[in-house]
């Protein structure tokens, strides 16, 4: 307790000494302010007096040139204003008309007799006219007007100051008079000319009262000095025992620093101006393990800087030392009072003998301590979370590496929605810097529109409220009306506190799998629609099997009868059409393999005229204009058709309000390799069919890319992308090219190129068989599930004498074959039927009866019928609808083998 109250003691008496300086100061300033006060209260009174003397003399001056500028006043002669006998003018007296004695009263005289008036009162002001050259012996001067006309005479204006007259304290003035016109009638005589001074008004100003007054206001002002004085002696005294308080309490926090300093976790030491440690507390020297056994206590050598310990000559000597910033933030605390901050890295002795590189993060504060400057240096080390922002930085790096270069839109979002980072494909998407899209929200700054961007943005704000993954599809048009369609997955990003921090967004692109899912469902339907197909021609062959059936036996029943035997024969006429187009059904839908034959390009587009017309909307106008020329071909009519259909589709979806389509076929003769229309034509012969549209048009670029699979420019579900590319590959397996020419808002038009057919003509007209050839008089085998067929089939060989037996399947027929063995020459069945199919039971009855004829017959498709398998069985194989001719020829040829 002594040692701290005499701290206090110690700490106090600087204090004391400061308020006893405080008081004399005071206290003599209290002391001026008086004097300084009385000083300026006699100024004033001084001020005062010569003001009122002034305006004395001026009343006088004023009376004495009214007076003047009148020549003087006549007053009656009296004893006491007897003619004035030193003024010698003309009629200075006069007498009234009624005997009145009057006489001339000059200005002095007048304001000397004012002056006699005034000393009849002690109180009022005492005026005297006087001159260094009287006239009159009353107008002399005393010793103090002598001396203040001589002083204003060498040039001073005016003379006055305080004297005591009788015992009472006067203010003497003097007043110059100096000499105007109407002066001189007396006083030229003297020598003076107007403006020289002549003498002067000398006034005495009683100041009793200014005195009372100068008293008071003295007694007023030290009274208001002196409370002043103690008041500030009282504040002096509650500062000095605040100060002393303050004193106390800064002592104790002194202390309190000190406990700190020595308790603080954070290693801290106390440098001076030599960089020398003279302090340190024990965190320090916890870090530093051997302090106390190192003799050299600068910092270097002890945080174990690699140049302190390499040089001789130690820390802060050699050259290496400048690029330390450590020692800079030291110096620059020491030497110019700046406190700063950094990292560095040190050398750091471990407990096991070991050295290793530490980085710390350092605090340099300049402080003074008794009256010297130092700096207090605390470091924390912060190797560990260097090494852990390597590691985020590495991991940082292979994100921006990854991002940078990824195809698909990332993005990262802060709590608030707003984007931290967005990598180049999102800049690419949304055609904007990284600097109007960063630090905004989807719905205040969106790539797309602003429904994308709040769709964007309810997403990631269920993912930061749920810290759970979301994931949406975004749908837009872009510029060019073209659906896009994007998968956006947003996943939580945890900060240390399980919190969700942020949030990455990535988003695909997934326009092409839409569109290839939706084409490949397409090509599903597509599919369904061939089986569907298949399944269709089936039923509808054995229709016209049996319809064309009886129309032959009405041909033959109707010989005689001409005009029924033609209607006949039209019914016949349109089942051969009908079988042609359910080849041309199964052609499209790909169930049936192209055959090329000689045909007639004229012919064929000729056949499509009637057809096209019911494609195409009642706005759109198809014309046709055909060659003159024979233009024969060799190829697939079916697939020719197909060709032109999907031409003429296209040419329609091109139109969209109204237009015209037109197609016309000409001969064209090549002499020399020629590329038209991006199609490469060699010497020859083509038959050509354009197909011209006004719609709408392509560029160059769409026009390079039409020909390949599942390109398309209709909107998702109006087009697969496939029939350009199926048109490419039948002309191309027809031996043909084809061109295209298209300009945006000029059209487009198609022409396709396929080689005249140079080979023999097949003859038109083939020997039909005599009908006698027809007829037989064999035991057949008929086999079809179908009854109509089996009957209308029954009938026809009945009337051509053969004998029937029939059997609705495989195993009734098998049975049938069993009980009639040597009776049946031959066998006319279905392919395809319930329990057992016609392929099965051949090969059970060729097993009894080796060689026996066959005919086979079937509505399905070439891709249900398997041909190689009918081939092997050696059997005649013919396509239903069954026509009567063709069924009888191949009975005769199979009997006649």
């Amino acid at each position: 307790m002594r040692t701290d109250d005499s701290s206090q003691l110690s700490g106090q008496s600087p204090i004391k000494k400061f308020f006893i300086a405080a008081l004399l100061a005071w206290s003599t300033l209290a002391i001026i302010a008086t004097i300084w006060e009385c000083l300026d209260n006699k100024a004033i009174m001084t001020t005062n007096a010569k003001t009122m003397a002034r305006a004395s003399i001026e009343k006088d001056i004023m009376f004495r040139r009214w007076a003047a500028e009148h020549g003087g006043v006549y007053v009656p002669v009296t004893g006491k204003t007897p003619p004035n006998p030193w003024l010698k003018v003309p009629e200075r007296d006069i007498v009234t008309p009624s005997g009145k004695l009057l006489t001339l009263m000059n200005p002095a005289y007048m304001t000397r007799q004012i002056f006699e008036i005034g000393q009849l009162s002690p109180n009022f002001p005492q005026g005297h006219i006087t001159s260094l050259k009287p006239i009159r012996p009353e107008n002399g001067p005393d010793p103090w007007e002598t001396g203040a006309l001589t002083a204003i005479e060498k040039g001073v204006e005016q003379q006055g100051e305080f004297q005591v007259i009788g015992g009472k304290t006067v203010f003497r003035y003097m007043y110059p008079l100096v000499t105007e016109k109407p002066c001189l009638k007396c006083h030229a005589s003297q020598g003076y000319r107007e403006g020289m001074m002549r003498g002067g008004i000398s006034v005495a100003i009683p100041t009793a009262e200014l005195d009372r007054a100068l008293r008071q206001s003295n007694v007023n002002h030290v009274s208001i000095i002196g409370v002043v004085w103690l008041m500030g002696l009282g504040g002096i005294w509650v500062g000095f025992r605040r100060i002393s308080s303050d004193a106390i309490s800064l002592t104790a926090q002194r202390d309190n620093l000190n406990a700190v300093f020595d308790a603080s976790p954070m290693p801290m030491l106390l440098v001076n101006e030599q960089i020398t440690v003279v302090r340190c507390n024990q965190a320090f020297k916890e870090y530093c393990i051997n302090y106390d056994a190192l003799s050299d206590k600068r910092c270097g050598a002890l945080l174990k800087c690699t140049n302190a310990e390499a040089e001789p000559d130690g820390c802060g000597t050699t050259p290496s030392c400048k690029s330390c910033n450590l020692l800079r933030a030291l110096q620059e605390g020491v030497r110019n009072g700046q406190s700063t901050s950094g990292e560095t890295t040190i050398i750091r002795d471990e407990y096991d003998g070991s050295a290793s590189e530490a980085w710390v993060l350092f605090g340099v504060q300049a402080v003074s301590l008794d009256g010297q400057r130092h700096a207090l240096l605390s470091f924390m080390d912060i190797t560990g979370r260097k090494h852990l922002e390597e590691k985020l930085a590495s991991r940082e790096q292979e994100f921006r590496a990854l991002a940078e270069n990824s195809p698909d839109v990332i993005a990262r979002y802060d709590r608030f929605c707003r984007r931290l980072y967005v990598n180049p494909a999102m800049k690419h998407l949304a055609e904007e810097s990284a600097d109007l899209l960063t630090g905004a929200t989807p719905t205040e700054k969106f790539v797309v529109n602003r429904e994308v961007g709040a769709q964007v943005q309810n997403a990631v704000e269920r993912v930061l409220e749920s810290g759970v993954a979301q994931e949406s599809e975004l749908v837009w048009k872009d510029s060019s009306g073209v659906m896009r369609y994007f998968q956006g997955r947003y996943v939580p990003e945890f900060g240390t506190d399980g919190t969700v921090e942020s949030v990455l967004g990535i988003t695909r692109d997934i326009t092409s799998l839409r569109r290839t899912e939706a084409q490949l469902l397409h090509v599903q339907k597509m599919e369904s629609i061939g089986t569907l197909a298949g399944g269709v021609a089936h039923d509808f062959n054995n229709i016209l099997t049996v319809i064309g059936g009886y129309a032959e036996l009405l041909c033959i029943s109707l010989k005689d009868d001409e005009r029924r035997f033609s209607f006949a024969h039209e019914i016949s006429a349109s089942v051969v059409r009908g079988a042609e187009m359910t080849k041309s059904l199964l052609m499209f839908s790909g169930k049936h393999e192209p055959q090329k034959q000689y045909d007639n390009l004229n012919r064929i587009v000729a056949n499509l005229q009637k057809s096209m017309s019911r494609l195409l909307r009642s706005d759109i106008t198809l014309t046709f204009m055909l060659s003159a020329d024979q233009l024969p071909i060799f190829a697939d009519r079916i697939q020719i058709e197909q060709i032109l259909i999907n031409l003429i589709v296209n040419a329609r979806d091109a139109l969209a309000s109204g237009g015209r389509i037109h197609i016309e076929t000409s001969r064209v003769d090549i002499d020399e390799e020629l590329v038209a229309g991006g199609a490469t034509l060699s010497p020859g012969s083509y038959g050509l069919v354009t197909v011209g549209d006004d719609g709408t048009g392509m560029d160059a670029e769409t026009v390079g890319r039409i020909f390949e699979p599942f390109f398309t420019t209709k909107e998702l579900g109006k087009g697969t992308g496939l029939g350009l590319a199926i048109v490419f590959g039948i002309v191309g397996n027809n031996n043909g090219q084809i061109s295209v020419e298209s300009e945006p808002g000029k059209g487009s038009t198609f022409g396709l190129y396929l080689p005249i057919y140079t080979g023999d003509e097949p003859q038109k007209n083939v020997p039909v068989p005599d009908a006698a050839e027809f007829y037989g008089n064999e035991t057949i085998l008929v086999v079809d599930d179908d009854q109509t067929v089996l009957t209308v089939t029954v009938k026809l060989l009945n009337m051509f004498g053969y004998t029937t037996l029939t059997a609705t399947d495989g195993v009734e027929a098998v049975a049938v074959f069993e009980a009639h063995r040597d009776e049946i020459q031959a066998v006319v069945t279905d392919l395809m039927m319930p329990r057992m199919n016609g392929r099965e039971a051949i090969e059970l009855i060729r097993r009894q009866k080796p060689g026996l004829p066959v005919i086979l017959a079937s509505g399905y498709t070439d891709d249900i019928i398997d041909l190689a398998a009918i081939e092997a069985l050696d059997v005649i194989f013919l396509q239903k609808p069954l026509l009567l001719k063709k069924l009888l020829a191949a009975i005769r040829d199979g009997l006649n083998r």
